[in-house]
């Protein structure tokens, strides 16, 4: 297996996981705020940077790993 694909493969899953405890963590604050309105926190738009560079990240690595087979 190519090491790059393989670094890429642990990003992607790092940062699934850091999107999984910022969603699911037990008394998820960024989940009260989403329900609660509350756009404008910073703890809520922590959360929404994380994801947001998940995603990004994703998509760039994603389909680079995709071709390199």
């Amino acid at each position: 297996m190519d090491e790059s694909r393989l670094w890429g493969g642990i990003g992607i899953l790092i940062g699934l996981a850091g999107i999984a405890i910022v969603l699911f963590y037990p008394d998820s604050e960024f989940l009260s705020m989403l329900t609660e309105g509350h756009f404008t926190e910073f703890t809520f738009l922590y959360g929404v940077g994380v994801i947001l560079a998940v995603l990004f990240t994703a998509l760039i690595i994603g389909p680079s790993m995709l071709r390199s087979r």
